[in-house]
């Protein structure tokens, strides 16, 4: 799979607890599957997916819109459950998460 915003970038497979994510190798933003975002900010123990701040690249695509790399329906700008700007997918329920917008989720439930 390719990143939803660097577009040629590969996906890398990464397991953090009892998730599996997709991360950018360019941007280090993050794909998750549906679900994978409310058990990483609920059960979420021990080191950080994303322990990150912004970066310039990340504040650049921030408002631009990717293509889910799992089913290519174009990915419009979501509220999460933490009140962070991150992108959903309508036809797969993925989501992407720029990098630092997780660690930002996190900080705000501690």
């Amino acid at each position: 799979m390719d990143c939803p915003k660097c577009h040629q970038s590969p996906l890398r497979n990464e397991r953090w607890e009892d998730v599996d994510l997709d991360r950018c190798l360019t941007c280090g933003g993050l794909f998750l599957d549906p679900g994978e975002l409310e058990g990483m900010l609920t059960s979420f123990s021990g080191g950080w997916a994303d322990g990150h701040h912004y970066t310039d690249l990340s504040n650049q695509q921030d408002m631009q819109l990717g293509q889910c790399p799992r089913c290519s329906t174009t990915m419009t700008p979501w509220l999460s459950p933490r009140a962070v700007r991150i992108d959903r997918c309508g036809g797969c329920g993925g989501l992407f998460l720029d990098q630092g917008e997780l660690a930002e989720m996190r900080r705000d439930s501690t």
